[in-house]
């Protein structure tokens, strides 16, 4: 569980500062949506890649998992096709 917390803290840490500055006026809202793509664009996957990094490559590269996340990835693919 502390493995989550040091994986996902950083981004609700991030969360929480960017509306802190919205919430006294340190930003305005007319800055957000490009604020809004800077991070997602360059912050996050930065962020993901360190922490991915730091671990050793048959930890982050679990088989199962990979393949039961395929499996539902193309479950709701397929799901979404018939219905549309």
């Amino acid at each position: 569980m502390p493995d989550l917390f040091n994986l996902t803290g950083p981004i609700f840490l991030l969360i929480g500062l960017g509306w802190l500055g919205v919430r006294f006026g340190l930003l305005d809202r007319a800055q957000m949506p490009a604020l809004g793509r800077f991070v997602m664009c360059f912050c996050l996957p930065a962020l993901l890649m360190r922490a991915l990094g730091q671990r050793d490559p048959v930890e982050v590269v679990n088989a199962p998992y990979l393949l039961a996340y395929a499996a539902g990835s193309l479950e709701a693919l397929g799901a979404g096709l018939l219905w549309a």
